[in-house]
């Protein structure tokens, strides 16, 4: 049986509890597939202070409380 294969560049992904924990270490795994990506947390600080981090010249990274 063969694996789907999804072509997921310009595509956002919303990533919940994305300040720590799996959360942030699943959201820096997307920017490299080309993906932007919302971090979703409780702590809008580190959520922001992520999102800059993931954030390049092509994506955006951005945070949401």
């Amino acid at each position: 049986m063969s694996r789907a294969s999804w072509d997921v560049q310009r595509r956002t992904a919303f990533v919940t509890g994305g300040a720590r924990g799996i959360g942030l270490e699943t959201a820096r795994t997307l920017p490299a597939a080309g993906m932007s990506v919302v971090l979703i947390d409780r702590d809008g600080d580190g959520a922001a202070a992520h999102a800059h981090e993931l954030g390049d010249a092509d994506r955006r990274g951005e945070a949401a409380v």
